[in-house]
């Protein structure tokens, strides 16, 4: 009873955000989360660690306009449009004349926030749970009644809020692997903000995702994020556990508009979107309908020594394995052999197909690496269907192309690799659609929401675009290809399908993120046993994986991101193999081959028969160096370095990540062994442990102290 009257006294001492009106206080053995019933503001204080936390900032501290003040310090805000405007208002429960109506629960309140001046009116349901908070807007309470119409939501947007030069910590951000931003002080932040959509671009809002060319930026493929307060040994990880799939994720760095360290979900319900008015040109529109669901933000809190990125991937984990979302797969090291089996090019009037790897030529290659020691490799093989790899997208045709060999001599390559313990995965991509057949428009290609062609530019003079087939088409031709392979060949790699959301117009009426979202769910549901090799895949198809192709080593180059640090393989380590981007095109192959080592990762080759100049006039201009006769040394110098160094791990699973300086880290794997990786161009000493420039090394029984 002291303590809990102790920690109420606490809480009426330290609230930023309430002043002399109603608060409503619960608890557990954990936090104490104390509710003002007139502004919705809260604070959330964490027992363990002492830390108080606050849904937003003191208004009083806030410089800048009435709306960015209004905004940092609310706990809930809304984005509208009136009238025939498309540029979107924002309004909140400080500001926004909202007028708030709370019913107290044993577990926290339900508030009914209506705008009336707006016509918007919703629920929002707040609850204290054993290991953190929620904050939930069921869809179905959501209410317009006015002339404006909702466009997005923004659920505790600056809850534990960070003020310049106050404390010391940093931002995690799901940028690639996982990224962290520290703590700015304002200088040098300049004027941009991280804003990106959760599980990528929309291609059924922009008509065409960017270019592939030049390193586009990386996906988010994670609903999450976190803050960390080193001094404090405290932190939070941020789920977005419902109604992610059409969302952003935001974080500004101090100095970045506000004088505040702040990382949000904005929940979108009608796009904006360009309303083709003629063939080329169009105006700026807002969908019709709004798209409700349910949409919920979860706060896990953690303290001392899991107060940190590696910490909030521990627990990452955690919510994921409760949820039956990670598969234990078989995770023995191996690596990755993509075999290209043919591409297209165009001759005179005609299409020609390039042969580039038989069945028989990867037989061939298989036996050459296994007889000069590479390790039994997990082999993918592209391009094998009938046209190639550039020509049968959209076809719909799961047969094996016969210029590259019989399925007898497949079903060998199979038998061969398997026998030697490796793994066999035939890739198939269900999405793309190449543009020079023929399609039923208005039932298999997507079309945006303002129903002009969804379109993904190649920069290849052969075929300059790919479309997108609808969800529906994307079922039958994963059905047709379970119901002709599920038994000889269960290994399928899924292209483009396991990293591409999109909202879409077909057979008229507009789709939503969420129903495609769940089309594709279905569809690898159906395929039942067979195993599924992903390619950076959004996190919501995690429960379907048993592979993790083309895990994303490098973030986008962000001038505000800190550090790079292995979240994924942290959250994914035990569970599900990842393997890395092909190493073929790096420039840099011993910081390919570092990243590799600290993350955990396997490294991937794309490998041909014959040199890579017959690739040319394809699709596949691109590819500069496969041939299996000038790759070989690499590939079995690569495979023999990381084997020797998974033998000395073991089994054992990636626990821990800690950044010692700039360009050295420490991975632990169990309980004691300590990885050293120095990417810098020095020697570098940790714990009487010396470690080269741009080498690794590994310790047992002891890391840095």
């Amino acid at each position: 009873m002291k303590a809990k009257g102790f920690c109420l006294l606490l809480l009426l001492l330290l609230l930023p955000c309430i002043g002399m009106a109603e608060t409503y206080t619960v608890e557990n053995e954990g936090y104490a989360l104390t509710i003002d019933g007139e502004t919705m503001a809260l604070t959330m204080l964490d027992k363990a660690s002492g830390k108080l936390y606050a849904s937003g900032a003191d208004p009083d501290s806030v410089s800048g306009n009435a709306a960015w003040k209004g905004f940092l310090s609310s706990s809930f805000s809304i984005d509208y449009v009136s009238g025939t405007s498309t540029s979107a208002q924002r309004a909140d429960v400080r500001t926004g004349e909202a007028q708030l109506a709370m019913e107290k629960l044993e577990n926290g309140a339900d508030f009914t926030v209506d705008f009336p001046s707006l016509g918007q009116k919703m629920k929002v349901e707040i609850r204290l749970e054993a290991d953190g908070l929620s904050i939930l807007v069921p869809g179905d309470a959501i209410q317009e009644y006015g002339e404006t119409q909702l466009c997005g939501l923004y659920l505790l947007p600056c809850f534990g809020a960070a003020r310049l030069n106050e404390q010391a910590g940093y931002m995690l951000i799901p940028e690639a692997a996982g990224a962290i931003i520290a703590f700015s002080d304002g200088k040098g932040m300049g004027n941009t903000p991280y804003i990106k959509r959760i599980y990528g671009a929309n291609v059924g809002v922009d008509r065409s995702t960017s270019s592939r060319l030049n390193r586009p930026a990386e996906e988010i493929t994670l609903p999450i994020y976190g803050m960390a307060y080193s001094e404090e040994g405290a932190a939070f990880l941020a789920v977005a556990e419902m109604g992610e799939e059409a969302a952003e994720m935001l974080a500004y760095p101090g100095g970045v508009i506000t004088e505040y360290n702040w990382a949000a979900v904005h929940f979108i319900l009608r796009e904006s979107y360009i309303r083709q008015t003629t063939r080329t040109m169009g105006l700026p529109a807002r969908e019709t309908n709004a798209y409700c669901r349910d949409m919920k933000v979860r706060f896990y809190f953690l303290q001392g020594e899991e107060a940190s990125y590696a910490g909030m991937a521990r627990k990452y984990r955690q919510v994921l394995e409760a949820q039956n979302a990670l598969q234990n797969a078989d995770t023995s090291y191996r690596p990755r052999l993509d075999f290209l089996g043919a591409e297209t090019e165009k001759f005179l009037l005609w299409d020609q197909l390039v042969p580039m790897t038989t069945v028989n030529q990867a037989r061939e290659i298989l036996q050459d690496a296994l007889s000069r020691g590479l390790t039994p490799p997990l082999i993918n093989y592209r391009g094998w269907q009938s046209g190639g790899l550039s020509k049968n997208y959209g076809s719909g045709a799961v047969g094996l192309e016969g210029k590259l060999g019989s399925m007898k001599d497949l079903a060998a390559l199979r038998n061969e690799t398997q026998a030697a313990g490796g793994a066999f995965f035939l890739e198939t991509d269900p999405v793309l659609a190449n543009p020079g057949r023929m399609y039923n428009m208005r039932l298999d290609i997507v079309r945006s929401i303002g129903q002009t062609v969804a379109e993904i530019p190649t920069g290849k003079e052969l075929y300059p675009s790919m479309y997108y087939l609808t969800p529906r088409r994307t079922a039958e031709i994963l059905a047709d290809y379970q119901k002709t392979h599920q038994t000889d060949f269960s290994g399928v790699t899924l292209a483009t399908l396991s990293n591409t959301l999109f909202s879409y117009y077909s057979a008229g009426r507009n789709y939503t993120r969420g129903e495609a979202l769940e089309s594709a769910r279905e569809a690898m549901g159906r395929l039942g046993d067979m195993k599924l090799a992903l390619k950076n895949p959004l996190a919501a198809y995690y429960p379907y994986m048993a592979a993790y192709l083309d895990l994303p080593l490098n973030c986008t180059s962000y001038s505000f991101i800190t550090a790079e640090v292995p979240f994924l393989p942290l959250v994914l380590s035990g569970h599900v193999p990842c393997f890395g981007n092909y190493n073929n095109f790096d420039s840099n192959q011993q910081r390919q081959l570092l990243k590799l080592i600290e993350y955990g990762a396997n490294p991937s080759f794309l490998i041909t028969a014959e040199e890579v100049q017959k690739l040319m006039n394809t699709n596949s201009s691109d590819v500069f160096t496969a041939q299996w006769d000038v790759m070989a040394d690499t590939v079995l110098k690569t495979d023999e370095e990381i084997r020797a160094l998974r033998a000395q791990i073991g089994d054992r699973v990636m626990t821990d990540h800690t950044l010692l300086s700039p360009g050295v880290a420490q991975v632990r794997y169990g309980d004691d062994v300590f990885l050293l990786v120095n990417y810098g161009d020095q020697p570098c000493t940790v714990n009487g442990t010396q470690v080269e420039p741009l080498s690794y090394a590994l310790v047992k029984g002891g890391g840095a102290e």
